[in-house]
């Protein structure tokens, strides 16, 4: 029997349980007895007329009973919204004022909630601030890596001899009295430095960055030093492989790659290239300051009258250089990156294809 829940719902779509399920019934039980006795092919068709009749019974109930599941849980959750809805309405918050939780009656609540909001937008905005600042500082890390690259790169436009004659005036800018050597038959050394305190002999390469200085090198300046008491230096564009610098450490040999030539080149030029500079982003608007390298704790404020202090730390850029210091662009200077082509693998420049600079895939320059 259908209940007062059900009213003016569609009629039942089952035909079982009324008169006219009776009469269908039995209308569909005499066309089977007469099927049965009409010999092979009337029994297949009595029992597939019986089995139509159950079997679409069974679909049209399937039907109607999911129609009347859908409308009753339609109803419940109505009913539910219905309550909780009065529920709100008449619930008292912490400071006893009815609707102070949902219907927002309560001014001190409406504060509180307010406040919270504030305070996790505030933290939200930190948060992006902070990320921006790293990704700038990881910007600017790349960046002077690049610039101190590309001026170690520009010492390869030289020739042998202005090469050697550029190590000699750095050496006497930094208080040595200093002899270069002829450009032919010098004995192991292109500059003679000396001080009050030591005498150094300078051997001077000009190598390409993937062009490693090896052990033979080294030894021609260990053998064109006299005695204990001269100090022996090489210095080169590029860097030492793993032999020679394990040769140097045990003759006592000073080595002084391409980037701690550009160190040097900066503490005794400061005004050869310029300052170098950094950028810094302010931790209360994101707006970049420029700071230089070397003034680190200093402060400044920016357009917004906020206070900046430069936290950049240099050292990051020469853990960058060290990690990358065995591959570099004879051209430009920038990073060599691994590539892949149609005949295998290849070095190839990192600003390409502004600089289409490639190098032949070997091993490690490092390891060599």
């Amino acid at each position: 029997m259908p209940n007062s829940n059900d009213r003016g719902r569609e009629p039942t779509m089952s035909v079982l349980g009324t008169q006219v399920g009776c009469g269908l019934v039995a209308t569909v039980a005499l066309l089977a007895w007469w099927l049965w006795g009409l010999g092979t092919f009337g029994k297949l068709g009595a029992v597939l007329v019986v089995a139509w009749a159950i079997l679409g019974n069974r679909v049209l109930r399937l039907v109607e009973n999911s129609q009347l599941a859908t409308r009753r849980r339609e109803r419940l959750t109505a009913a539910k919204e219905a309550r909780q809805l009065a529920e709100r309405r008449t619930t008292k918050c912490a400071h006893g004022v009815v609707g102070g939780v949902y219907a927002d009656a309560c001014a001190t609540c409406r504060g509180e909630r307010q406040r919270l909001e504030h305070e996790q937008s505030e933290r939200q905005r930190r948060e992006e601030l902070r990320n921006k600042a790293q990704s700038l500082e990881r910007a600017e890390v790349v960046r002077l890596a690049k610039e101190r690259r590309r001026r170690v790169h520009s010492l390869l436009q030289l020739s042998p001899r202005q090469f050697e004659k550029a190590i000699a005036e750095l050496y006497e800018a930094r208080g040595f009295k200093v002899i270069l050597t002829p450009s032919t038959n010098d004995g192991g050394r292109d500059v003679i430095a000396e001080n009050d305190n030591q005498t150094l002999y300078i051997e001077c390469k000009r190598y390409a960055a993937g062009n490693l200085v090896s052990r033979p090198d080294l030894q021609k300046l260990v053998g064109a030093i006299p005695d204990g008491r001269i100090v022996g230096v090489f210095v080169t564009t590029s860097g030492f492989s793993s032999p020679a610098t394990k040769y140097a450490k045990e003759r006592g040999v000073t080595l002084i790659d391409g980037l701690q030539l550009d160190a040097m080149l900066r503490e005794t030029f400061p005004n050869l290239e310029g300052q170098e500079t950094v950028q810094v982003a302010c931790p209360e608007c994101g707006i970049p300051v420029q700071f230089p390298v070397t003034a680190v704790g200093t402060e400044q404020a920016c357009a917004n009258w906020h206070i900046v202090s430069n936290t950049f730390d240099p050292r990051k850029v020469d853990a960058l250089l060290g990690r990358r210091a065995e591959q570099a662009c004879d051209r430009c200077g920038s990073e060599m990156v691994l590539r892949k082509g149609r005949r295998g693998k290849f070095w190839g420049c990192a600003e390409y294809p502004s600089c289409q600079f490639t190098r032949p895939f070997g091993r490690d320059p490092k390891k060599e």
